[in-house]
């Protein structure tokens, strides 16, 4: 029987993906890569992705995708899963690129420059005035998506699901406890309501767990780690955890 292949590993974007096929019900295998020991970086994955990122999607008939928008998209409508994307002739179809754009050209580069400071600094006693000021922009741009969401909700095209409410979902969702985040109270409710989907919950449990073991590794270097507070905002309480409460048949969060 002919398979989509994943690649990808913990706490990647492939994990959207994953999800995506998963809610489609198409036959796949993945494929985890280890990024901690440089696995993405080695010749033999390099064959299949060029650039040494995750994730990779090889369709049935041997497209090698790349960039989780255009795979999920790809997913979406080649299956027709309008449950997912709006289609050609929808009205909802130009707001649904559009937000997914939005996400992966907006608030993603937002958060890596948080999460990753020192690839965007020349000096290293910069990287918490880098860490800070991406946490503004984080913000400013959540309160764009909260003000919609208040207006238009619960989902970000009004009462229908669509791949922009998983994908915010994923960089929200494990995040969304931290006292900042309760300003964006309209957005912190769509990722509830999508991480509480019943295709969804197992892959968020998973999430959540993975980024909690990865918090109390890095001592809470998500949000706990800004030193600063940010100017007109509370900051990070100290060893604040994410407030979502155990999702329906997973092991503790």
């Amino acid at each position: 029987m002919s398979r989509y292949v994943l690649y990808g590993g913990p706490i990647t974007r492939a994990i959207i993906c994953e999800m995506v096929l998963i809610r489609t019900g198409l036959y796949h295998e993945l494929r985890e890569i280890d990024l901690s020991s440089q696995e993405h970086r080695e010749p033999r994955y390099k064959t299949i992705k060029p650039a040494g990122l995750v994730p990779s999607l090889i369709t049935p008939d041997g497209q090698v995708l790349h960039e989780t928008p255009a795979i999920n998209l790809y997913l979406s409508e080649r299956h027709r899963i309008e449950a997912l994307a709006p289609a050609v002739h929808d009205r909802d179809r130009g707001n649904s690129p559009g937000g997914l754009c939005f996400i992966s050209g907006e608030l993603e580069p937002a958060f890596r420059r948080f999460c990753y400071p020192h690839r965007y600094i020349m000096r290293p006693e910069d990287e918490e005035d880098m860490r800070r000021h991406s946490f503004q922009w984080i913000m400013h741009l959540l309160d764009t998506v909260d003000l919609r969401l208040q207006q238009g909700g619960p989902f970000c095209l009004g009462n229908r699901f669509s791949l922009v409410d998983l994908t915010l979902a994923y960089w929200i969702g494990p995040t969304a406890g931290k006292r900042e985040l309760s300003a964006a109270p309209a957005v912190i409710e769509c990722c509830e309501r999508v991480m509480q989907m019943e295709p969804f919950t197992d892959k968020f449990n998973e999430l959540l767990n993975l980024f909690g073991q990865y918090e109390a590794r890095s001592q809470g270097a998500w949000f706990g780690r800004t030193a600063k507070p940010v100017p007109g905002r509370s900051p990070p309480e100290n060893g604040q955890r994410c407030p979502f409460r155990q999702l329906k048949g997973s092991g503790p969060v």
